[in-house]
């Protein structure tokens, strides 16, 4: 094999492949770090009387985890181009690694939407006591 088609075709390395195939799941986990938390502090700070820049944080949070989610859909995409080789296991091993990483997307952005919707149907700041 040449320099030339090595340049063509770099190797990815194994972490970078799982930051790859897990970046989804932790879009996910930040989101759901930060409407939670972000939630709790909002309320311990005594936010609780303008439930309307909750509701909107979370909604915002939402909406960029969603687009962050999209955009590495597009990526994983056009991801296979980069990687697959002439030969045939490295063509599978990188169609397997494409759709793995788009189920976990979809996964991640079912979760993003479910822990958003909360923001329209319980009221900010409520205890169940």
């Amino acid at each position: 094999m040449s320099r030339a088609s090595k340049a063509e075709h770099p190797r990815w390395s194994l972490t970078t492949i799982i930051a790859f195939l897990l970046a989804g799941p932790i879009v996910w986990g930040l989101h759901f770090l930060f409407v939670y938390g972000g939630h709790t502090l909002m309320c311990v700070l005594g936010w609780s009387s303008e439930p309307q820049i909750i509701r909107a944080s979370v909604i915002v949070a939402g909406g960029a985890a969603l687009a962050l989610l999209v955009f590495i859909a597009r990526a994983a995409r056009r991801w296979r181009r980069y990687v697959v080789e002439s030969d045939g296991d490295a063509a599978l091993s990188a169609e397997f690694q494409m759709y793995a990483t788009l189920l976990l997307i979809l996964l991640s952005s079912a979760g993003v939407a479910w822990s958003s919707l909360a923001a329209f149907f319980i009221a900010p700041c409520q205890t169940l006591r």
